[in-house]
């Protein structure tokens, strides 16, 4: 199991069973069979609210995802700071930043 925290840069909301409250991140929890991902609150803890991924699906999640990958790497691109994600990846990923560094 492993635990990745992400912080935003400016709070979201989230809809949990105790109504909306203020989002600060993600905290991302991987089991064995399942992936987890819960809202951060503006007290910095995992909320009451949470979804779980099977792991098989990950990859339809992650694809359908991608377009919006591709507007975070433009966005980076533009700022200068695509080299900075070269070799943080996978294979996949080292070769799509390689494309655009060229392109």
């Amino acid at each position: 199991m492993w635990i990745k925290k992400i912080k935003f840069d400016h709070n979201e909301i989230y809809l949990g069973r105790n109504g909306v409250g203020k989002c600060c991140g993600v905290e991302i929890v991987q089991h064995s069979s399942f992936t987890e991902l819960w809202p951060i609150n503006s007290k910095g803890d995992a909320a009451q609210c949470r979804i779980e991924i099977p792991n098989e699906s990950l990859d339809e999640v992650c694809l359908t995802l991608s377009p919006v990958f591709s507007l975070v790497l433009d966005r980076l691109a533009k700022a200068g700071q695509l080299p900075l994600l070269l070799g943080l990846g996978n294979k996949a990923l080292n070769i799509e930043l390689e494309k655009r560094l060229k392109g």
